[in-house]
């Protein structure tokens, strides 16, 4: 399984260029850490179509979803 990850985003920052594209050929995306937006706006902004997504958020996270 190919397995790609992520971590601490800052989505909402200057200069963060936003998220990486989903390299060919991965099977699950794990998103870490701090994105900036929410824990419900990353699972959807993140959300493969053709992977599964693990998101381990950090716990500021949860105060704007």
């Amino acid at each position: 399984m190919r397995l790609q990850i992520v971590n601490d985003l800052h989505l909402d920052r200057p200069g963060s260029g936003g998220a990486p594209p989903l390299a060919k050929g991965v099977r699950m995306l794990l998103v870490a850490g701090d994105t900036c937006e929410g824990l419900v706006n990353a699972v959807r902004r993140f959300r493969p179509p053709e992977a599964r997504l693990l998101v381990i958020s950090r716990d500021g996270a949860y105060e704007t979803a």
